[in-house]
């Protein structure tokens, strides 16, 4: 894991004003490798090199950019279509308001995903083109947004149906190994994070 990194960072003689930056990236079959550097804001001077090797992932969004802090969590957002239950949401019934419905939805969607994941992401198809149909399958989504939908499908006079499904990300079934590495604005879900101290010359 990444326990000798922190471990090595902690044990560093530095200030306050040390920053970590991601400098590079590659891909490599199914694990990326990042590079991180460790200096002073004001000063080129590295303290530190690091090489993560993130093994088996799923997916990332990296920024080559300066952050003060990383963590590795096995519950998160981003680790939803890996690790939670998955349902679809079928609608029967005509909705008299659906701005209204959609505004809910927005905000429901926004309260339980931190607004992490963009509104619409589980949607099939855009929200009023689903609604002029009356009926049919309205979206596909982890068990704990999917009931979030339904609740305010049923407050405005929907009917919605739940039935057990599983996330195209959920290879041989439901996986739940997968972790994910968060620095920054920039996040890696993989099964294994492998951090390596590197000469900084």
């Amino acid at each position: 894991m990444l326990q000798n990194m922190i471990d090595a960072i902690d044990n560093e003689l530095i200030e306050d004003d040390v920053y970590l930056s991601l400098v590079s990236f590659v891909v490599n079959g199914n694990s990326i490798i990042l590079t991180l550097e460790l200096t002073y804001q004001d000063d080129e001077n590295v303290l530190q090199k690091w090489e993560i090797q993130c093994n088996d992932f799923g997916e990332h969004k990296l920024e080559l950019f300066y952050f003060s802090d990383f963590k590795v969590l096995d519950e998160h957002v981003y680790l939803w279509d890996y690790n939670k239950d998955y349902f679809e949401l079928y609608f029967n019934g005509h909705v008299k308001d659906s701005k209204k419905l959609i505004g809910e939805l927005y905000i429901a969607h926004r309260d339980i995903t931190n607004n992490l994941i963009p509104f619409g992401t589980y949607m099939n198809g855009k929200i009023e083109w689903l609604l002029g149909f009356d009926l049919g399958l309205f979206a596909k989504a982890p068990v704990n947004l999917i009931k979030e939908y339904c609740n305010v499908l049923e407050d405005n006079g929907l009917k919605g149906t739940l039935l057990p499904t599983k996330s195209d990300k959920q290879w041989n079934g439901k996986q739940t190994d997968y972790k994910v590495l968060i620095f920054g604005d920039s996040y890696v879900v993989a099964k294994e994070f492998i951090a390596i101290q590197l000469d900084n010359s």
